[in-house]
């Protein structure tokens, strides 16, 4: 298990995509691999998941058209632990109490339910599981060494590759991933 400090390191250390990787949404499930650019053996994946309902994607929002996305940052060195994800059209209800692991700027949302037009940001809290990120915040609050996300919903192409972009600052990735437009 890993403290929230070493957790939010993961989050910060400089991190490259290996064969950068391109989205053309012709698939609704991404999965990129990515690597320490000073510590070659910590490996990190990016999961991207892309569907339509009312036009959906999933590091997830409701009744007027917009896309469901997550982009998902996880560590596969340290137990394949999530540490990041951005969801807009996802429903999520974090726990009911906060425990001393929580930090204040999470705890104050304990028992919180997001609706499918309520976008959120979840993020690693020690103790809880391992594998699912149990606690979220509201994505207009969300803010990680100064970084945010400036998108409140995701209407098109180019807003969620504006969302992905600002999911590759906030994981400190050095490259990026590549959209092919001209499928759109």
């Amino acid at each position: 298990m890993l403290s929230n400090q070493e957790a939010y390191a993961l989050i910060r250390e400089k991190k490259i995509f290996i064969n950068p990787p391109i989205v053309n949404l012709a698939h609704t499930k991404y999965r990129f691999e990515m690597e320490s650019v000073e510590q070659r053996n910590l490996k990190f994946f990016v999961d991207m998941e892309v569907k339509a309902e009312t036009i959906k994607i999933k590091l997830s929002v409701g009744e007027y058209k917009t896309w469901k996305t997550s982009h998902n940052h996880r560590s596969k060195s340290v137990g394949n632990i999530g540490l990041l994800r951005v969801d807009f059209g996802g429903k999520h209800e974090n726990p009911p109490r906060a425990n001393q692991h929580v930090p204040n700027w999470i705890a104050q949302f304990a028992g919180k339910y997001f609706e499918r037009h309520e976008p959120h940001v979840h993020i690693y809290v020690e103790t809880y599981s391992t594998q699912r990120l149990k606690w979220a915040v509201p994505l207009e609050v969300f803010e990680f060494d100064g970084k945010t996300f400036s998108v409140r919903a995701i209407t098109s192409i180019d807003e969620l590759e504006l969302v992905t972009r600002e999911f590759e600052t906030i994981i400190n990735a050095q490259n990026g991933i590549r959209f092919m437009k001209n499928l759109f």
